[in-house]
């Protein structure tokens, strides 16, 4: 199946969709994954933001790029450890694929956010160079609004918090689709599968600061 065409129907028919790829052993994940990084990278990048910086210090564009390659190849690993729980919550909830279809479902269940890069790429090159405002919220919290005017901003963040929510549902049926039980399960091993490696890192990080 093409990429793209893939990344439309996963969107739309989840279930069908991930049950036509793991029939057809179509093992393609990075692709996924690397498109899914790039779109949560472009959320909130300027072009005219970063255009000064790249003219006032030459050698900033390889050392982003260089660390966007080191954030995307510990995101791999992460993935693999996430999917590799995934299939161990998913049997005791009485799911009957492997390891390879939970990752398949993990990430065909990116698609939404991959489909979000037709209005991620056009923001990069429209937001202001001011880019984000903080918005206070209560004596010590705050969220971050685009500075674009007319309410654009705000537009956003509601879509990006669509996107999100789709993904989600998206992701919970795709588990659900190669498991054969229900959405809500596949919602609860989608949940219990990110918490697990939260868990850990969150675990290992006071372990270290504490030695």
């Amino acid at each position: 199946m093409p990429l793209l065409r893939g990344v439309v129907a996963a969107s739309f028919r989840p279930r069908a969709t991930i049950r036509r790829i793991a029939a057809i052993h179509d093992h393609r994940v990075i692709p996924i994954l690397l498109l899914a990084f790039l779109s949560m990278t472009l959320k909130d990048v300027s072009i005219a933001q970063w255009r000064p910086i790249a003219a006032a210090q030459q050698n900033v564009i390889p050392i982003v790029c260089g660390a966007l390659l080191c954030v995307a190849g510990l995101g791999v690993a992460v993935f693999y450890l996430v999917a590799w729980i995934g299939r161990i919550v998913a049997r005791l909830l009485d799911g009957v694929g492997s390891t390879t279809d939970t990752r398949l479902a993990l990430g065909w269940g990116l698609s939404p956010t991959v489909l979000a890069l037709a209005y991620r790429i056009p923001a990069v090159f429209v937001r202001p160079a001011a880019g984000l405002t903080r918005i206070p919220v209560g004596a010590h919290a705050s969220f971050s609004l685009d500075t674009f005017p007319h309410g654009w901003g705000l537009l956003l963040v509601i879509v990006d918090w669509l996107f999100a929510a789709w993904t989600v549902v998206v992701t919970s049926c795709t588990l659900a689709g190669v498991h054969r039980f229900s959405a809500l399960r596949g919602a609860a091993t989608l949940a219990a599968a990110i918490v697990a490696p939260t868990v850990i890192i969150v675990a290992a990080a006071i372990a270290a600061s504490a030695s």
